[in-house]
């Protein structure tokens, strides 16, 4: 009598198993995936991206490299943001840097 509930029981289980895993690994079609992961990162970017005075600290109305250290895309993209090359980003400057 057990042995009657225990298959359907087991079957049912695994199916459920199966269901979540394929939910977790799956991935977008694959005609758009590159066009998803590309805004996606874009998305993700200007969504991490800080407000100019949490970085300007001192308020100086300027970015200097030692200021933007802690933000891993702007200090590495410093020097092409910084437009007039004087070694500070400007609110505009700054806006303007995509």
């Amino acid at each position: 009598m057990k042995a009657t509930y225990l298959t359907p029981v087991a079957y049912a289980a695994l199916l459920f198993g199966c269901a979540i895993a394929s939910a977790q690994t799956s991935s977008p079609p694959s005609d758009q995936s590159n066009s998803d992961a590309t805004h996606s990162s874009m998305r993700q970017a200007f969504a991490t991206r800080p407000e100019f005075d949490t970085l300007d600290t001192k308020k100086k109305g300027a970015l200097s490299a030692d200021d933007v250290k802690g933000n891993k895309w702007l200090a590495k993209n410093f020097t092409r943001c910084d437009m007039d090359h004087d070694g500070t980003l400007s609110r505009e400057e700054y806006a303007a840097c995509k």
